[in-house]
Parts: structure tokens; C-alpha cells; sequence
């Protein structure tokens, strides 16, 4: 499976933010209900991530492929485009729906999720490139598991 640097960057992010109170509205770092809704509702087809994590017991097959699209959809997306940009916010939305294997470490569910974070708190795929950039990749947690699982 071919990611990019974006694609590599956007899915370390997590372990970054984990630790990192942001400037969020909530004491904790995370962001509050109210928040997330906000960000939905301006990038519709980005779902929220319930409590920070994905549902477990995803099948792997249909994980592999929903994380594929993910990745082909970022290594694709143009700035400027708005196709582009929809493309990423539903290759999401069918994350929410499916959920993360229960094999799959806590590290590279983390990282999914900061990686969704960042694209609710965008609103274009330009955006989304200047948060990446803003927040490098730190962990492989989930490129591991994509290469063993999905290879």
C-alpha cells in the first residue's frame, strides 16, 4: 500500500497530541462535545470520534480497504478542490461507521484518531496540509500494522 508523506505525517500525529494540551476548550487537551459538533458541522461527512477512540472488533479486510481509501484519497487531494476535500471527510465518515480491529494497538488507533481530529479542524484540504505540516509525525504504530495486516 502506497502512503505518502502526508498520509505517514497525518497518521503519526496522535501520539503527539495525546500529551499535548492544545489551547482546546477543555481542561483535559481533548476537545469538548461542543467543539467536535462545530467541526462536523462545517466539514459535513467527517464524523465524530465517539470519546476520543474507534468501536473495536472491525474486520480486517474491510479496515484494510477503509484505510486504503483514506490514504488514497489524502495522496490525491489537490488544494483547492472540493471533491478532494469531500473525498477525505467520507473516506472518514466510513472509518466512524466501521471502527478499528480489536488486534489493532492502542498507539495506531490513537493515531487514526488525531489524524481525524485534524481533518475536523480543517476545512479544505490546504488546511489540512498546514496542520500536518504543524504537527510532524512522531510513531509507526499504524503504518506497522497496515504493512502486516494489509500488505
Amino acid at each position: 500500500m502506497k502512503r505518502s508523506l502526508a498520509v505517514a505525517a497525518v497518521l503519526s500525529l496522535t501520539v503527539l497530541a495525546a500529551g499535548c494540551d492544545d489551547g482546546d476548550d477543555t481542561s483535559s487537551g481533548k476537545p469538548s462535545a461542543g467543539a467536535s459538533s462545530e467541526a462536523s458541522a462545517e466539514s459535513p461527512g467527517a464524523g465524530e470520534v465517539e470519546n476520543e477512540t474507534y468501536p473495536r472488533g472491525a474486520d480486517i479486510t474491510r479496515f484494510c480497504a477503509v484505510v486504503g481509501e483514506i490514504d488514497d484519497a489524502i495522496d490525491e487531494a489537490e488544494p483547492g478542490n472540493k471533491d478532494h476535500w469531500d473525498r477525505i471527510l467520507s473516506s472518514f465518515e466510513a472509518l466512524d461507521a466501521l471502527g478499528v480491529p480489536d488486534d489493532l494497538p492502542e498507539a495506531g488507533a490513537a493515531e487514526l484518531v488525531h489524524v481525524e481530529l485534524l481533518v475536523q479542524e480543517s476545512t479544505s484540504v490546504a488546511d489540512f496540509n498546514a496542520a500536518v505540516e504543524k504537527s510532524p509525525p512522531q510513531g509507526r504504530t499504524l503504518d506497522d500494522y497496515i504493512d502486516e495486516q494489509c500488505g
